[in-house]
């Protein structure tokens, strides 16, 4: 799967995440509690970064964890030690 497609994925689920919260900011800030120009704007832009921060932290996880914990996990089956595999599953649980 080519970098774009990861990307617009990791971006669109940052987004589900996000957007539910900036819409009530919004719509408190323009109904009960009016709140200046710049400190919209300043918002506004913080949430873009947290968008953007969110996307980059979950394409670096899933690009170099996921693959590391499936590896181990291989291995550590494949190894057939019955108890050190019992020991390392109540370890994580």
């Amino acid at each position: 799967m080519g970098i774009q497609k990861k990307l617009k994925e990791k971006w669109q689920e940052a987004l589900q995440a996000v957007l539910p919260i900036i819409c009530i900011v919004l719509t408190l800030c323009f109904s009960i509690a009016p709140v200046s120009p710049s400190i919209l704007l300043c918002f506004l832009m913080g949430a873009v970064l947290i968008l953007a921060g969110m996307m980059f932290f979950t394409l670096g996880a899933e690009i170099s964890m996921t693959p590391m914990g499936e590896r181990v996990g291989s291995s550590l089956t494949q190894s057939r030690h019955l108890f050190l595999i019992m020991i390392l599953s109540f370890c994580w649980v």
